[in-house]
């Protein structure tokens, strides 16, 4: 087992295991092994949010969604360079896109409805994998959102680079989740500067551009169920509060592991 991954405490009886939030120092290590082949055997390879094909990648969106059961997985993306994240997740089952800048978001209307907003409201797809099916994440089910999307380069953690889309985007969930209440994080991320050398070089070898989300069905012991998010050096856990409404305009960064700040 990965001790990066889980903290042991010993009580009165029995070693439990539980789902912790990782140090800081150790996810720009943990990050990226779960994508270069060295990932946590317990929760197995990643499911991955690319399509490959002929050795390639292609710009198809690509969606999971997956109950909550008695097996533990792990799904995500690295790599991400301007592409947008969306992650639903309930007591009942997760929900998880990688939606591609391009062509997606600065595109014609029609291009951000098939492969954006339409794996949400139901409507003609453009992508892999199946719409959102609201019946898993309802009020009752303490669902949550949480996405990572790119800021624009040198504006605060509430700025984003699609201004009006991201909102839409929010919008569009809200509505297909039939709940303008559900709570929703929005971590604003700074992309890589892949024309200066130095930072391209950084890619797939620290937490940059990583998302990930992990299901441990006995994270707590005794069978009880638990989730992970990190969102690059930022972390979720299913024991967390509810993310409040300010969370929803942007997150405060952390102090940088890398040049994540203001």
């Amino acid at each position: 087992m990965n001790e990066t991954a889980f903290l042991l405490k010993v009580h009165s009886g029995p070693v439990k295991r539980e789902l912790t939030t990782l140090l800081q120092q150790d996810i720009a290590i943990y990050l990226p092994n779960q994508f270069n082949g060295q990932y946590d055997p317990y929760f197995g390879l990643p499911i991955a949010l690319v399509e490959i094909i002929d050795g390639g990648d292609t710009d198809n969106t690509v969606v999971v969604q997956k109950e909550l059961g008695d097996t533990p997985f792990q799904v995500g993306s690295a790599g991400l360079h301007g592409c947008t994240i969306v992650t639903i997740v309930s007591d009942k089952a997760a929900y998880m896109g990688h939606f591609w800048e391009i062509p997606s978001w600065p595109s014609t209307t029609r291009e951000f409805n098939e492969r954006v907003l339409n794996f949400f409201s139901g409507s003609g797809q453009f992508g892999i994998g199946p719409g959102l099916n609201p019946a898993l994440f309802t009020a009752n089910d303490n669902t949550r959102v949480y996405i990572m999307t790119p800021r624009r380069r040198g504006a605060r953690y509430t700025t984003s680079n699609y201004t009006k889309k991201v909102p839409i985007l929010i919008s569009t969930i809200k509505t297909a989740l039939g709940n303008q209440n559900v709570p929703v994080a929005v971590w604003k991320y700074v992309r890589l500067n892949y024309h200066n050398p130095s930072e391209e070089a950084l890619a797939n070898t620290n937490q940059r551009g990583i998302a990930l989300f992990q299901f441990d069905p006995n994270a707590f012991g005794m069978g009880n169920r638990g989730w992970r998010i990190l969102y690059e050096e930022m972390q979720f856990l299913s024991t967390d509060p509810t993310p409040g409404p300010d969370s929803e305009n942007g997150i405060p960064p952390l102090p940088p592991l890398a040049d994540n700040a203001e």
